[in-house]
């Protein structure tokens, strides 16, 4: 939204300099108050620490009454999702805080392949797909649950979803979600756009990752369910999961061409001022 305005607002200068109803003077003035209000919005959000004594409205409240639930969680075993239950909205994306991947939240946007799947497998079922393992709440939320933490001073626990799928499982057919018995995957390493999972299998199977099959993963298949899928040969083998922004090339294009266009309209404002 920022962007496209400043966006307006730099179309509108060049406008009124070509239409001469400003001066090369004001222009760079103009010019340069536009490029340093761009530059400063990136600083428009406010960051909260949680250890600082002067932040203590009802946000971070909420927050250190989670903290125990949180650290329990930290100490498991990953790679993991966890959710929110439905007791307290306002700590929806405390995952943020604590470095842990959370199926829900609030995100500034949303894949379409990721709406995709929750609406092919629904709301319930889809968090499970997602390798979603435990779930906050003061309730149980979901059939097939475990309490596996208990916080009686704050009421909060930790429930394990025993129905939620691995991060990376094999199946013998891409129409099948249930776990193939003929091998088995283990994620080696795992980041936000580069992950690695050793592969053994007794005969050739698919590979199915807990993830949406978006746009700029180097996934070749999609499983029914709409997740990331690799076909595997027999034997022992690693995948390489790697994602690249879509149009991100045509965007740094796009921008250095932009660049070049203002400096050159710089160079011809410096020039019919003299």
């Amino acid at each position: 939204m920022l962007s496209a305005l400043f966006a307006v607002l730099l179309a509108a200068l060049i406008a009124a300099w070509g239409r001469e109803a400003v001066s090369p003077v004001a222009l760079k003035t103009l010019l340069t108050l536009l490029l340093i209000s761009e530059i400063y919005a990136a600083g428009w959000t406010k960051r909260v620490d949680l250890q600082d004594p002067k932040h203590s409205g009802a946000t971070v409240a909420r927050y250190e009454k989670l903290a125990p639930a949180m650290a329990f969680l930290k100490q498991q075993p990953g790679p993991f999702r966890f959710e929110m239950g439905p007791d307290d909205s306002g700590s929806v994306s405390i995952g943020a805080w604590h470095g842990l991947e959370q199926t829900d939240g609030f995100v500034a946007s949303l894949q379409r392949a990721t709406q995709d799947l929750y609406d092919r497998a629904g709301w319930e079922q889809a968090p499970l797909l997602l390798n979603t393992v435990y779930t906050l709440a003061k309730e149980p939320t979901r059939a097939n649950q475990d309490r596996v933490f208990e916080d009686p001073i704050n009421g909060w626990n930790v429930y394990r979803n025993l129905d939620a799928r691995p991060r990376a499982w094999l199946v013998d057919s891409l129409e099948e979600l249930e776990a193939s018995e003929q091998g088995r995957a283990t994620v080696v390493e795992w980041g936000a756009t580069s992950s690695r999972i050793a592969v053994e299998s007794d005969s050739p199977a698919y590979l199915v990752v807990s993830q949406a099959a978006a746009p700029g993963w180097n996934a070749p298949l999609v499983h029914t369910s709409g997740l990331q899928a690799f076909e595997v040969p027999a034997g022992a083998t690693q995948i390489q999961l790697e994602y690249s922004a879509p149009g991100l090339r045509f965007g740094v294009a796009l921008s250095c061409l932009g660049l070049v266009l203002c400096l050159a309209a710089l160079f011809i404002v410096r020039k019919r001022g003299t």
